[in-house]
């Protein structure tokens, strides 16, 4: 196991550089689900059936949302000589909407886009929120509950590395 994972590590390093100025970011989510399934170790029926939730009334969040603007304007103002970097990439390219509502302190637009991830690109490179991903799992049940099932082994692996529940016993897999 510890070959595959180290192997799997090497490959996507090699298949990073091969690709140099570019944004790496048009891999299928089918892509990523099959990359990161050496990782999971819960059986396929642990999670039971998944769903989606109905969502919530917004919050009352006006005087955060000013906040977050006003922040970033002052934030953006600063040249941090980031250059080339692929956080800036992602910020022009991914984000751009997002990006030049908060300069233009266009709270409504910067509202809208915080309290719907699914819908834009904002959380890409924290979390597998992608606007991509988002419209696979609209057109393909099969997708959805790929990434409903990964999403819960992460959260499951962050409970048992924080401890809330016990490690699961994990049968060695001959490697």
């Amino acid at each position: 196991m510890a070959r595959q994972v180290l192997g799997h590590a090497g490959a996507l390093a090699a298949a990073a550089r091969a690709v140099p100025g570019r944004l790496r970011t048009q891999q299928s989510l089918e892509a990523m689900l099959n990359r990161s399934a050496v990782f999971h170790h819960r059986e396929t029926g642990a999670l039971g059936e998944t769903g989606v939730s109905r969502s919530q009334p917004p919050p009352e969040d006006g005087e955060c949302i000013r906040r977050i603007v006003e922040s970033y304007k002052r934030a953006a103002a600063v040249d941090h000589g980031a250059g080339e970097s692929q956080w800036t990439g992602f910020l022009t390219q991914l984000n751009s909407e997002i990006h030049e509502a908060l300069l233009a302190g266009d709270i409504q637009k910067v509202t809208e886009e915080l309290r719907h991830p699914a819908a834009n690109n904002l959380f890409y490179g924290f979390e597998n929120i992608r606007l991509d991903y988002t419209n696979e799992c609209r057109k393909n049940p099969a997708s959805a509950d790929g990434l409903t099932r990964h999403i819960y082994d992460c959260l499951a692996r962050l409970a048992e590395a924080l401890g809330a529940v016990p490690v699961a016993d994990v049968p060695p897999s001959g490697d």
